[in-house]
């Protein structure tokens, strides 16, 4: 667990945080997680709810039934993790950008996402089932400092993340989430398009991506 959220929170609190800060989950799956009563977890939500930390909102699965109520960092939440976003990275890439130009930045960023991928393609290789190809990269996403969370929906996949360590040079130029779909798009052999971004001010990056029977 992040030291720092501990003690800004807590260890109770800080332990739901620090999981919600990987992926948005409901009461019942933090309480499994957690290994404690789901009453204890939904008390701490109210309070983290109650200080502007978290907010619930409901999980669209595609299943029957009643939809449950899935819980996320609100921007607030977000913010106590500040401190590990390595914003030098955005001060680097406007410095390569002032000194080399546009271009040269534009190729530099396409160039360090590629290469990632590649990793993450030797990772795939033998995986030949798409859901689990989706599971696999959002792992490595993670490890490289993009949460990531796959929902199995009633038409296919939703990929998640929720915070990115890249944020800042997202933001400021749109090559890096660009080359990334394409990239993705390539490996999952599925054509799509973000739904929504954190480079466009949203909480989230997502998408969803039809499987054929």
């Amino acid at each position: 667990m992040r030291k720092s959220v501990v003690g800004i929170l807590g260890p109770a609190k800080g332990r739901v945080v620090d999981h919600l800060y990987e992926a948005a989950l409901t009461a019942a799956e933090l309480a499994e997680i957690l290994d404690i009563s789901a009453t204890a977890v939904r008390a701490q939500l109210r309070e983290l709810s109650a200080e502007g930390l978290v907010k619930g909102q409901v999980r669209h699965d595609g299943k029957m039934g009643r939809p449950s109520e899935e819980w996320t960092l609100t921007e607030t939440g977000f913010r106590l993790f500040q401190e590990h976003v390595p914003t030098i990275a955005a001060n680097l890439v406007q410095h390569f950008t002032d000194t080399h130009g546009q271009q040269e930045t534009n190729a530099l960023l396409s160039s360090y996402i590629r290469s990632e991928m590649a990793e993450y393609e030797e990772e795939i290789t033998a995986i030949h089932d798409p859901r689990e190809r989706a599971k696999r990269i959002a792992e490595l996403m993670t490890q490289n400092g993009k949460p990531t969370q796959v929902i199995e929906t009633e038409e296919g996949l939703k990929l998640r993340h929720r915070h990115c360590a890249w944020a800042d040079v997202a933001r400021s130029n749109a090559t890096m989430c660009s080359v990334e779909r394409d990239e993705l798009s390539r490996l999952l052999q599925i054509d799509f398009d973000y739904t929504t971004t954190i480079a466009d001010g949203d909480l989230m990056c997502e998408c969803n991506f039809k499987l054929e029977d």
